[in-house]
């Protein structure tokens, strides 16, 4: 597994990479670790880039991180744009939006383009290659 993620205060934007075989438990950590970061609190928006991830788990694993990432409180303001390539991880980010508590909030598309008008934040691609990108694994 690949991981990288950078987070824009000016923005109120985090942008997270993944490439690989990424596990269930993977995935729950990035997430842990991205709340963590005490810049966090600016965020309303994420893009994910799961363009050149390989997602190797079954999707009951894939229901309990989404169970795992369902606050009490959510902020109505955030949103979740998933960049997705591959068939089988863009069903399973098809399977977060379709969750009720996500079905607002999340949108899965392949295209950068795409991503950013459904967050209403610029971003281009070149963006990716940021050279203070946090990376982890």
């Amino acid at each position: 597994m690949a991981y990288k993620y950078k987070i824009y205060p000016d923005r109120d934007l985090l942008v997270d990479i993944l490439e690989g075989e990424i596990s269930a438990a993977d995935l729950q950590g990035i997430y842990t670790h991205e709340i963590g970061d005490p810049d966090f609190k600016h965020v309303k928006k994420c893009i994910s880039n799961i363009e050149n991830a390989v997602f190797s788990f079954p999707v009951q694993e894939l229901k309990k991180f989404i169970e795992f990432m369902i606050e009490p409180n959510p902020d109505p303001e955030f949103r979740w744009a998933i960049l997705a390539g591959a068939p089988t991880e863009t069903a399973f980010a098809v399977l977060i939006q379709r969750d009720p508590y996500f079905s607002d909030k999340v949108g899965v598309f392949s295209t950068l383009k795409a991503c950013t008008a459904f967050l209403d934040r610029p971003y281009q691609r070149l963006e990716f290659e940021d050279p203070d990108f946090l990376i982890l694994a």
